[in-house]
């Protein structure tokens, strides 16, 4: 632990790790109760490192009973859904970000490489721009910036 670091209200959160001719790292967690759990754990590990092996921590488990029987009254059905078996998806209109692209304008979407946006509409494909939606945001999408999903 090192106080010495800042002079605010989290001097007391401060630590340092270094070896002799090495770098010296310097963290500040966010309360000097983390701060000293961090120390502690860096400290088990180090001091770990000279075995070879993980120390295993105690860990109580539970007995599982499989034997015991549910009678049908006291299952509640209100848990499963039901799965809708939609044949009709039209896989040729899902997409997928090939790169980063971050909307300049309200109506544009901003997406991330691999993200997967669904073709509403190729109107404006004369301008390069399509209109897609991902994650229920609708907005014009450059189509340069995307790949087909599914090769149909």
């Amino acid at each position: 632990m090192n106080n010495s670091l800042r002079k605010d209200s989290k001097k007391d959160c401060c630590f340092e790790i270094f070896a002799a001719d090495k770098r010296i790292y310097q963290f500040t967690a966010a309360t000097p109760k983390e701060a000293e759990e961090w120390v502690q754990q860096i400290k088990f590990v180090i001091q770990d490192m000279e075995s070879n092996t993980i120390p295993e921590e105690e860990v109580e488990e539970e007995e599982y009973d499989d034997v015991g029987q549910v009678s049908s009254d006291s299952v509640d059905d209100s848990i499963y859904e039901e799965v809708k078996d939609n044949k009709n998806t039209d896989y040729a209109n899902f997409y997928q970000g090939l790169w980063d692209c971050r909307g300049d304008f309200p109506d544009e979407l901003t997406f991330q490489r691999g993200d997967v946006i669904y073709i509403l509409s190729k109107e404006y494909d004369e301008f390069g721009w399509w209109v897609g939606e991902m994650k229920g945001t609708i907005g014009l999408v450059p189509k340069a910036y995307i790949m087909e999903m599914y090769d149909i």
